[in-house]
């Protein structure tokens, strides 16, 4: 069956863009593997995708003598995209990994491209079971692979377990994580709209797209595709970051319980340097768990509690991310005045506290529109896909409004005291100002 090189996109309905520049949707045929994904149960690859965004940034990044590549590759390369022909970078960038003769060197280029912020990690690259054991009790189902179980802590256990042994236990982890195609590419899709309502929520996250593929069968296969970023710290805890308070109401919101982890090890620092000073912001990768309305207590959300200002900035956000028509008008008026607020600040400190991102909703229309006009996806499929896809944005908005519940003036003396501080002027109005200086470490300015 002929595999689909572009997902086509009717113009009524608005495209969203990635920061990278693109559609949504990239075909399987526009990514090429550079190497093994050794992390997670779920089945991918590292790969960067075919393109001349791609073959540029190589082109004016790329060490070539470091990765040991002869004249020939260097020369067709440069030929290739001199050539201004699509089709010749293309050419030309499959050249420079079909060139890749040793291991040293596949690790070589693939460190190369995370460093130059073209690798992507893919997931969700099922594969239908091989071994007629599989085919027959999975009959249609697809799963983990049972080597991502075998690196895992369980696996561990199990080893050391004389009840039953690893091999068991493992084909039982196996069988247990089987489900229908359809189920996993609605848990990608899930997956990808949690992680751009933690963006438009203010939490940092990875450029995100969806490869489009197929089974042997013949069935679409839908993989999540986030963007490599090589400037973050994995070495400190996450909740170490400035303004903490400002994340609570969108941890509370994405209810995923894993976001954060036991030990704040599931999301990451992202030290960015602006005017000068490192801002620490939260960066976040795995929403495995968000939107999903599992009924479990998000770890650590606590972590990020501080009863102060910076969890009204977190609310702006929140409340920026959610259509005005799910809130009061009395809401609605409070939060202008908030928002009015950190927008002065923002000025002031020259420091981003308001993320001005793209609506859930309009995301949300961008994805149904992308999966309607899609010429891979069945279109038996389409409509359970959508549905599955509407649910998901009223859970987010029914969280987001539980959590905004909790921030009313009556009930919250930080509100309060911010608007009356806010509103008297003079040194109080300036007292908030040297409190988010503080809270950014940034030098205070009389």
């Amino acid at each position: 069956m002929a595999k689909d090189s572009i997902t086509q996109l009717d113009m009524r309905w608005p495209k969203f863009i990635s920061d990278s520049g693109g559609s949504l949707f990239v075909s399987e045929n526009d990514v090429m593997k550079i190497e093994d994904k050794t992390s997670g149960v779920a089945p991918g690859f590292i790969g960067i995708i075919i393109n001349s965004l791609t073959a540029t940034r190589l082109g004016e990044h790329l060490h070539f003598e470091r990765i040991g590549y002869d004249g020939g590759i260097r020369n067709q390369y440069r030929f290739g995209m001199d050539s201004n022909n699509n089709a010749q970078i293309k050419l030309a960038l499959r050249s420079l990994i079909s060139g890749l003769t040793t291991a040293q060197q596949r690790e070589a280029f693939a460190d190369e491209c995370k460093n130059i912020g073209v690798a992507w990690m893919i997931k969700n690259v099922y594969k239908e079971p091989k071994s007629a054991f599989n085919k027959f009790f999975l009959r249609g189902l697809v799963s983990n692979p049972k080597e991502n179980y075998r690196r895992t802590h369980g696996f561990e256990k199990a080893d050391k377990a004389w009840l039953r042994s690893a091999k068991l236990e493992t084909q039982l982890y196996n069988m247990g994580k089987a489900s229908k195609k359809t189920t996993k590419n609605k848990e990608t899709f899930r997956e990808s709209l949690c992680m751009l309502a933690a963006k438009a929520c203010g939490v940092e996250v990875p450029i995100v797209k969806i490869m489009l593929a197929r089974y042997n069968s013949g069935e679409e296969k839908i993989c999540i595709m986030t963007r490599w970023n090589p400037d973050l710290d994995h070495k400190t805890k996450c909740n170490q970051v400035h303004l903490k308070g400002r994340y609570y109401c969108a941890i509370r919101s994405l209810d995923d319980y894993d976001m954060i982890g036991s030990r704040f090890q599931n999301s990451v620092l992202w030290r960015k340097r602006i005017n000068g000073v490192f801002i620490k912001k939260l960066f976040s990768f795995d929403f495995g768990h968000g939107l999903a309305g599992k009924k479990k207590s998000i770890t650590n959300s606590s972590g990020f509690k501080t009863n102060d200002i910076d969890e009204l900035l977190g609310l702006v956000n929140l409340w920026l991310a959610v259509p005005r028509s799910y809130f009061t008008a009395q809401t609605n008026n409070g939060m202008e005045i908030l928002y009015e607020a950190f927008k002065y600040y923002q000025e002031r400190l020259q420091v981003t506290l308001i993320e001005e991102t793209t609506s859930f909703d309009k995301i949300v229309l961008s994805f149904n529109g992308a999966i309607r006009y899609s010429r891979v996806i069945s279109e038996a499929n389409k409509s359970s896909y959508i549905d599955y896809i509407n649910e998901r944005e009223f859970h987010f908005y029914s969280k987001a409004i539980e959590v905004m519940k909790e921030y009313s003036y009556n009930k919250n003396q930080v509100l309060r005291r911010f608007i009356r501080d806010y509103t008297a002027g003079g040194k109080k109005k300036h007292s908030i100002e040297l409190q988010l200086r503080n809270m950014l470490s940034l030098s205070v300015i009389a």
